[in-house]
């Protein structure tokens, strides 16, 4: 796919000097773009520095660049989107007992919800088919989408965070959906699988130490992060549009928390391993 230097698609690009400079491949190599000539741009999700053809002139001259990816990787956000948005949480207990959890137990539509419909027996299967909703369409745009500039490239991370979006604001419910913790958990088990495993720990003591799943996510979702600040190499520079991701999908696991919170404040939050007072008007999920 043909690509010239520019603000946006279909504008005309500024015109070039000497001094203008594209890294190649990101090894290091930087080449002078003298002739940036003009025609049709990539999107900013096809961006990318690896797998460049370069046409020289003589003199050494660059003429023009090719960026290798295809344009219909673009639509992969669009399918992440979509399957993100299964709500099999909802589906199988509707499906098996005829169940609509958004009218039972906390009303969310989320694994540990359905479980209480179901049974906890099927909490595994339920956690496991939230977790493909990160998992594979974050997978798929991984094994896809060339290297570049950026580490993930920008395609992935949109990929991603759609997957994720679609678990949260489903178009088949009406954009009502689940807390994103699994989705989200699936898609870092891609992209930053030490960080997952930093937050998963963090989320394993604050569990055991207060029985609360949600005080648990939202530590877990805060600590994100930071680990993938840590663990980054570059998190400035080739990583940035994954740190970005963290701190989007963090503050949304948040955010969707916010009736636990009030929850917890009031001190009716639900208690793992502990009664509840039937008066309590709410349950965690």
């Amino acid at each position: 796919m043909g690509v010239r230097f520019g603000p946006s698609i279909g504008s005309e690009p500024p015109s070039a000097t000497p001094a203008d400079e594209t890294d190649l491949g990101g090894n290091g190599c930087r080449v002078s773009v003298k002739q940036a000539t003009r025609g049709v741009y990539c999107c900013w999700l096809c961006e990318t520095r690896a797998g460049l053809s370069v046409t020289q002139l003589e003199g050494g001259d660059v003429a023009a660049i090719q960026i290798q990816t295809e344009g219909w990787l673009c639509v992969l956000p669009v399918l992440a989107y979509l399957f993100g948005s299964v709500p099999f949480s909802y589906l199988l207990p509707k499906l098996l007992k005829g169940v609509d959890i958004r009218r039972v137990g906390s009303g969310n539509v989320g694994a540990t919800n359905a479980a209480r419909a179901l049974g906890f027996k099927f909490f595994p299967l339920l956690l496991l088919l939230d977790l493909s909703k990160g998992v594979l369409p974050t997978l798929a745009a991984r094994l896809l989408v060339p290297a570049g500039g950026y580490d993930p490239p920008a395609l992935v991370i949109g990929t991603a965070l759609c997957a994720i979006l679609g678990h949260a604001f489903p178009i088949y419910l009406g954009f009502r959906g689940g807390k994103a913790v699994a989705t989200s958990t699936g898609a870092f088990l891609v992209l930053a699988p030490v960080p997952v495993l930093i937050a998963g720990a963090v989320w394993g003591v604050v569990f055991l130490l207060w029985r609360y799943v949600s005080v648990a996510s939202i530590c877990a979702a805060a600590v994100m992060p930071a680990s993938v600040w840590l663990v980054h190499t570059d998190p400035l520079g080739m990583g940035r549009y994954l740190v970005g991701l963290s701190i989007l999908g963090g503050l949304l696991v948040i955010a969707l928390h916010r009736d636990n919170i009030r929850r917890l404040l009031a001190g009716t939050e639900h208690r793992i391993g502990r009664p509840k007072d039937p008066s309590a008007p709410g349950r965690a999920g």
